[in-house]
């Protein structure tokens, strides 16, 4: 009698998990083609969102032997993929990615998507080796499958993650393979965000008008397939490249325009970088009081989100737009902060970026054994990470500090090195101040 009422329990159990999983499957679905009408659908997710993750826990702790239980575990982060990215932080999308590949020993297909996914989650942390790790296994399990609709998704976060680390000829050649793949088997949606990351490379390259094309093209095809989201973030793209054209109204435009959506669709992870890189208009402007206020707003979203890592971006600007009002005091309040949190999630990156910018602060405070010191600390954290442009600019900086201490062979040094690696990674801008500071060193 026992054992039949625990039977009975565990099916009802199962009944009720399988339900929410069809939940979330419809859910995400029209969310994905309902357009400007997405937002009652995220309220309605949010409202079943406490019920969704208790189905989850219990079917997670299940044993694999059950192959309901399985199929219920590795379906839930593929079923729900666009709202659990808009809900879930990477730490907790890695335990449900975890839990699916492990009821996954059966579902090769799935396993691979699901590799692929988890990568993503190791690459949004800056776990670019557990990441890489992912995605290899996802590609070649996709390969031998014959799943080219997995792979021209795995080819565009490879992108990504060569992007990532600074090798952006890699990165290039992969979105191309990604975006031949797509058009190959007809996949519009992948095909627009393939065009996107093209334009998200050419941009960190500095080629602003090559990257406005790819945008645009992919925004084209995001208005076809009425994707509110993905229209939104590329708009939010062309914004950044017309900041980096010098363009900053309209490049204000454009973020407006893409704050409009997230608002609309309750998108507080697209809010959080819109707000943000208004910041970085009006700081360019020279409007630093009017940068501090959307930086505030960045970090509130940061904060509700409880995104700890943006959290530290967005102080670490903060602290710049203080550096140039000349306040002192809180612009080093500011980078401390941003080097604490950074130090706290063990994100190095962020950790030499907020190092490199105590060095450049104190760089034009004057007090340059202060920042030979850190910046020599940011950069070997950069020469770790892999990270060729943070160190070609860390390189300059160092240049820049023993020039003005009069160690003029160690700055043309600095500079030689600067050079080299903008050069190899492309970036002409960087390349040609490197060699007007060298001419102007030697000629002095």
């Amino acid at each position: 009698m026992i054992e039949r009422r625990r039977l009975t329990l565990k099916t009802v159990r199962l009944r009720h998990a399988r339900h929410y999983e069809n939940r979330l499957g419809e859910m995400n679905a029209v969310y994905r083609t309902a357009g400007a009408d997405a937002a009652p659908i995220l309220r309605q997710f949010d409202r079943e969102w406490p019920q969704i993750k208790a189905v989850h826990a219990w079917a997670a702790q299940q044993n694999t032997k059950s192959r309901e239980v399985n199929a219920l575990c590795r379906n839930f982060p593929i079923a729900g993929a666009t709202l659990l990215d808009l809900r879930q932080n990477p730490r907790e999308q890695i335990r449900w990615l975890k839990s699916a590949l492990d009821h996954a020993v059966d579902a090769p297909r799935q396993k691979a998507v699901l590799s692929g996914k988890l990568g993503w989650a190791y690459h949004n942390l800056r776990e670019y080796e557990n990441a890489l790790i992912e995605y290899r296994k996802a590609v070649r399990l996709s390969r031998r499958l014959g799943d080219k609709n997995n792979e021209t998704k795995l080819r565009g976060y490879l992108g990504s993650y060569y992007r990532d680390v600074g090798r952006y000829g890699r990165s290039i050649v992969c979105y191309r393979k990604a975006l031949s793949l797509s058009r190959e088997i007809g996949n519009t949606q992948w095909e627009g965000v393939h065009l996107g990351n093209l334009g998200n490379a050419y941009r960190q390259l500095g080629y602003y008008k090559i990257a406005l094309n790819y945008y645009v093209k992919a925004l084209g095809i995001h208005r076809r397939q009425n994707d509110r989201r993905l229209e939104g973030i590329r708009l939010g793209n062309i914004g950044l490249a017309f900041i980096g054209l010098g363009k900053y109204k309209r490049a204000a435009v454009f973020l407006h325009a893409a704050l409009d959506i997230a608002d609309e669709l309750s998108d507080d992870k697209n809010r959080l970088f819109n707000l943000g890189n208004l910041g970085t208009v009006h700081q360019r402007q020279g409007k630093f009081d009017e940068a501090i206020g959307y930086y505030d707003q960045a970090l509130q979203v940061a904060q509700k989100l409880g995104d700890r890592r943006y959290e530290s971006f967005w102080l670490g600007s903060k602290g710049r737009a203080y550096s140039y009002l000349h306040r002192n005091e809180e612009a080093l309040a500011c980078y401390n902060a941003a080097l604490k949190i950074a130090q706290e999630i063990g994100d190095r990156r962020y950790e030499g970026a907020h190092l490199a910018s105590l060095g450049n602060h104190y760089l034009l405070t004057g007090e340059y054994d202060r920042a030979v010191k850190l910046l020599t600390e940011a950069l070997k954290i950069a020469q770790k990470t892999g990270e060729k442009q943070a160190q070609a600019a860390r390189l300059a900086n160092l240049g820049a500090a023993c020039e003005r201490l009069g160690q003029k062979e160690k700055a043309r040094k600095y500079y030689s090195e600067a050079k080299e690696i903008f050069a190899t990674i492309e970036i002409e801008h960087g390349k040609q101040v490197a060699e007007r500071q060298l001419v102007r060193l030697n000629r002095d």
